[in-house]
């Protein structure tokens, strides 16, 4: 028991030891772990982006005008001149549009054409020829056409920031400055360096956003970051600024949530939307769909006055290329392929209608507590369950914290790690396992150490396949108990060499043992030529009593085929007597340090002894007990020997000869056994002559004359010597 305590604890123990180290692992977030989990959790969270996202709205008020090949073929190549891209933002502003952003930066001065050859012509002595020309500079100078074409309406003109290297160009003027309270908390990532456009440019634009991508370990956007500072000066994304504009929202501010002693920067407000993000500012990209979902025009098609007006009108519209070899292409959850143009445009999709997933920052806490309060259920519960059932469950209720995820992905867009919760439940299944394996290995080897003598290969199998100690610590059980010994073994041995007798042995007790095996018999134990075999432990059987009856039919078969080969290399003939008994009996495995077996002890047992013994008393080959009888009177044909009084014993008790089986007996047998029971019957109640005429009558039809002897030896001492008043049959045996 103490053993079986132990198989319980020891896998509880691991398990909670392991769910206390993960949650602490994730807690302090060491690199190593947290990279491999991450990286499932991005191929998890690549799963729900791809296969469960809201679809663009068809009045979506965002399109995209693609620099794309067709227009690069139709209008030269790459880079335009600024004349050229001054007319594409004017004709959109003519079409309508309400604001433009542009994912392009136009960092240095575009060469005037006029200045160059003024330069190179200046060696010329026609002065009159410089001054024509001179006066052509401002026709060529594509930076201020391009300029007023960008402040002809709300432009957004994009930039990027650097960690290190010399600032080039001009920023725009920051959304809002970090005070000194708001700098000890807020984690918005600093910039020290940019590459920005030419001042005349920005200072056309109405405003300006970032650009920069938030690549993760494994080279996929997942993340794009809303807010970067520097210094104390904090700036938008481009699609942030883009939306500021397009809803006239004067200003933004943060958002924070207090988590015990820390504040965590969680969003931003902008006008009535508010934008949730990480700590580190930033907010999962909310796809709307495949490459392609957002509304697109091609350049070029715009440059031509193709695209009506009504799908400019009112709009937001973001520029960029997606060209070959020129276009932003990145790899992002959805796809493998997408152009970082419409990163942009999906997020700020996403900002007007309100789709925005995110990591909340009590993500983390929410999986510490699921790895917590799952595990620690399935480390208690797991340890007392079988191999398929606890597998069952196991994955019954990873898939419910899928279904979880999946449920609040869908109606809340809010991403949580279950990785590490899965994890921790398949880490504690495995370790189950481990442990269950371990300690069912060990029970085996114990289990075969104990009963492998005992009992068939196929019922340790069974044996193993369910739960419970089967009585090794001992208990009391209804059993039914076998004994068998062959007659005048003392006088057989000693005729017979030591390896005669070996083999005499071996061949008797091998075939032996398989007939009490073939009937779901335990070997006790051998007690020289003597069998002692139980039923009904260690593997239960209801139908013990049956079992051991039809045993001792089968051992008698057997044995005729045993002398039969003994005959024919010239080895005594044997007879042998059988004893079977039913009742209570403690059943275990006792012993002591030295030496244990598995073995029955009890009342039952010792009167299944006595029977043994009475067989060659009464001249059968087979006698049980009352409780046996009962319950198995329905199935076989019995013959009541007699009513005794066995050494040790107070009270008489009445034996029986097995016949046969129910409808198998012939029906001479039948009434020789009808006669046997009248003539038993006038002998328990003292009518001598009736019972002696009975008995010699039955004594000339029935093989077993000697039986009748008794009675008949016994009539003629009672008719001296009638028995005392009260006399019930019983006769009292002074052997055992």
């Amino acid at each position: 028991m103490e053993e079986r305590g132990k198989e319980k604890v020891i896998p509880i123990a691991i398990g909670i030891g392991f769910v206390c180290l993960l949650s602490a692992i994730l807690y302090s977030s060491p690199k190593p772990l947290v990279e491999i989990l991450d990286y499932l959790e991005n191929i998890s969270y690549d799963l729900k982006v791809r296969y469960e996202q809201k679809p663009v709205e068809k009045d979506v008020p965002i399109i995209i005008v693609d620099l794309d090949d067709r227009s690069l073929i139709e209008e030269g190549r790459w880079p335009w001149n600024r004349k050229k891209m001054g007319s594409l933002v004017s004709t959109l502003y003519s079409l309508g549009a309400k604001v433009i952003a542009m994912d392009l930066m136009f960092p240095e001065p575009e060469e005037n054409i006029a200045e160059t050859v003024i330069q190179a012509l200046k060696k010329d002595e026609n002065p009159a020829t410089l001054t024509e020309i001179e006066g052509l500079k401002s026709t060529f100078n594509y930076d201020a056409i391009f300029a007023k074409s960008l402040s002809e309406g709300n432009t957004v003109l994009g930039f990027v920031f650097k960690r290190e290297g010399t600032p080039t160009g001009e920023l725009p003027p920051p959304v809002f400055l970090l005070t000194s309270a708001m700098e000890k908390w807020v984690e918005i990532p600093s910039m020290p360096s940019y590459l920005s456009n030419i001042s005349i440019l920005q200072g056309a634009s109405k405003a300006g956003g970032f650009i920069n991508s938030s690549i993760d370990r494994d080279g996929v956007i997942r993340f794009t970051p809303m807010l970067y500072r520097d210094g104390h000066k904090v700036y938008p994304s481009l699609s942030l600024a883009a939306v500021k504009l397009f809803l006239g929202v004067a200003e933004l501010s943060l958002i924070g949530e207090e988590y015990g002693d820390i504040d965590v920067l969680e969003g931003i407000q902008l006008g009535n939307i508010r934008i949730p993000t990480d700590p580190w500012g930033r907010v999962l990209i909310p796809f709307r769909g495949m490459p392609y979902s957002m509304p697109y025009f091609s350049a070029t098609d715009i440059l031509k006055g193709v695209v009506p007006r009504e799908a400019i009108q009112n709009k937001l519209v973001f520029i960029g290329s997606s060209a070959t070899a020129v276009g932003d292409l990145v790899a992002t959850s959805i796809a493998p392929v997408f152009a970082g143009i419409e990163i942009h445009a999906h997020t700020a999709s996403g900002i007007l209608d309100g789709y925005l997933p995110y990591k909340p920052a009590w993500g983390k806490g929410a999986s510490i507590f699921l790895i917590i309060l799952l595990g620690s259920i399935l480390s208690i519960v797991l340890p007392f369950l079988g191999p398929l059932v606890s597998s069952f469950l196991t994955f019954a209720v990873i898939f419910l914290v899928i279904v979880f995820d999946h449920y609040i992905w869908k109606k809340l867009a809010i991403d949580i790690s279950v990785i590490y919760p899965i994890f921790s439940l398949l880490v504690v299944y495995v370790m189950n396992e481990i442990c269950s394996y371990v300690f069912d290995s060990r029970r085996r080897k114990l289990m075969k150490a104990v009963f492998g003598q005992y009992v068939p290969p196929d019922c340790i199998d069974s044996m193993l396949k369910k739960s419970g100690d089967f009585g090794l610590e001992g208990e009391t059980k209804d059993l039914s108990v076998l004994f068998s010994d062959i007659r005048g073994f003392t006088t057989i041995s000693e005729s017979m060499s030591a390896s005669d007798l070996k083999q005499f042995l071996n061949t008797y007790l091998g075939q032996m043992t398989e007939t009490i095996f073939e009937t779901k018999g335990t070997i006790d134990k051998y007690v020289g030529d003597m069998i002692i075999a139980f039923w009904g432990a260690p593997i239960n059987d209801l139908q013990h009593p049956e079992h051991a009856v039809l045993a001792a039919f089968a051992m008698q078969k057997r044995l005729d085929a045993i002398n039969l080969n003994f005959h024919k290399v010239g080895m005594p003939v044997i007879r042998i007597g059988i004893g079977v008994n039913s009742g209570a009996m403690n059943v275990g495995d006792m012993g002591s340090k030295f030496r244990r077996a598995y073995t029955v002890l009890g009342d039952a047992v010792n009167l299944g002894s006595r029977l043994e013994a009475l067989t060659k008393y009464y001249h059968v080959k087979i006698l049980v007990g009352e409780s046996t009888f009962e319950k198995t009177s329905s199935l076989f044909v019995y013959r009541q020997i007699d009513r005794v009084k066995v050494k040790g014993k107070m009270v008489g008790i009445n034996i029986y000869e097995p016949i046969g089986l129910n409808g198998s007996v012939s029906a001479d047998v039948l009434a020789i056994l009808e006669m046997h029971k009248q003539a038993l019957d006038a002998y328990q109640h003292q009518k001598w002559d009736e019972a002696g005429l009975l008995f010699t009558q039955i004594k000339e039809k029935d093989l077993n004359k000697e039986l009748y002897d008794i009675y008949l030896s016994r009539i003629a001492e009672y008719k001296k010597t009638p028995p005392p008043e009260g006399w019930d049959g019983t006769y009292t045996l002074e052997s055992k």
